[in-house]
């Protein structure tokens, strides 16, 4: 299913008085099922208990009970190596996703209002986070957008206020249910946690020496191939087939 900037769906927009944008940090979830991520989730639940946080709340860890006590978070992901390296998983420490994936959130009386189901590096946040931000200044319009396998994503700005749809492409039944929030509160909400994941990543890579929460670029100076799924679907969005 395609989306047109002048649908309905932007006009019937749910608006969302009280929210909460950040950055999270991926952790194992307390329903987590595999060999891997039993073994993970001890350590998750050690870092929610020295951050005052209910282990049900594992699975998204939110920059705000991060900021000031990194060092717990630091703990975390020494143990998650650890067990990595242990159960002979090098794999999972050559990229972000996904035990050291960061999304973009934005929450409503603890419920995620959003999936960003594709994107899982620091890059990718903040790129989200700094089109909320300048959103306000930014003209009518999309703001930002993604699309990748079963999973396409719109930020627009209109009528004062910012509004987020994101959607399965491939199912003609799938019906966008689309969010809308204040521009100014929304975007002085993503202006902080930029600033809170910034000074957060820092720490991390510092303690490492290493930034395991970033795609790391080819070793190759040769130009690099696109992706060959999202070569596939710009054919398909310039043939207008496609969001």
């Amino acid at each position: 299913m395609s989306l047109n900037l002048d649908e309905a769906w932007i006009r019937n927009a749910r608006t969302v008085e009280a929210f909460t944008c950040d950055a999270v940090f991926a952790t194992p979830r307390p329903d987590a099922r595999g060999a891997l991520s039993a073994a993970l989730l001890p350590p998750a639940r050690d870092l929610f208990d020295a951050l005052g946080l209910p282990i049900s709340a594992c699975g998204e860890l939110p920059s705000t009970a991060v900021i000031g006590h990194e060092e717990s978070l630091i703990r975390y992901y020494e143990a998650v190596i650890a067990i990595l390296t242990r159960l002979g998983e090098p794999g999972n420490l050559s990229h972000p996703f996904p035990y050291f994936a960061v999304q973009p959130s934005i929450r409503s009386e603890d419920v995620s209002l959003t999936r960003f189901s594709w994107l899982d590096s620091v890059l990718e946040t903040v790129e989200v986070l700094t089109a909320l931000k300048d959103g306000p200044s930014a003209p009518d319009g999309l703001l930002w957008d993604d699309v990748d396998q079963g999973w396409a994503a719109h930020i627009v700005r209109g009528l004062g206020s910012i509004v987020v749809v994101e959607w399965n492409w491939e199912d003609e039944a799938d019906t966008p249910e689309a969010a809308s929030f204040d521009v100014e509160r929304l975007a002085a909400q993503a202006e902080q946690a930029l600033g809170r994941l910034t000074a957060i990543h820092g720490r991390l890579v510092q303690a490492f020496g290493h930034d395991y929460w970033s795609y790391r670029p080819p070793a190759s100076r040769a130009t690099p191939r696109p992706n060959a799924i999202r070569s596939f679907l710009d054919s398909l969005r310039r043939l207008g087939r496609t969001p």
